[in-house]
């Protein structure tokens, strides 16, 4: 079994249209992105994990989705937004790892 620890992504909808999505790295650098779900883009600290636009798109894509999950009007458009959470999660919780993992160090090859 690998050691490692894994990132923490999680959304909540707060307050009816309210989101708010929160990483974790494995090093315990912290995110925070919140807005309604109707911003094109989240609140949040540009320092940190915060600096790493993929990351905050595809937590805010996260977010954006699991709040479809549960509100769009039909259970196949709902299963739908559940993938897609699904993927954006997936791709986050990757993301906020190996931004932790960020050296300096070059290496020359051929």
């Amino acid at each position: 079994m690998n050691g490692m620890q894994k990132s923490e992504v999680v959304a909540r909808v707060l307050d009816g249209n309210q989101i708010k999505c929160e990483i974790v790295s494995p090093l315990g650098q912290t995110l925070t992105l919140s807005g309604s779900t109707t911003d094109v883009e989240p609140t949040f600290e540009k320092v940190g994990l915060g600096n790493n636009r993929a990351l905050v798109n595809s937590a805010w894509a996260f977010a954006m989705d699991k709040y479809a999950a549960v509100n769009l009007p039909d259970r196949e458009q709902q299963q739908n937004a559940e993938k897609r959470a699904e993927a954006h999660r997936k791709t986050a919780e990757w993301l906020s790892e190996v931004a932790g993992d960020l050296t300096r160090e070059k290496k020359y090859g051929w």
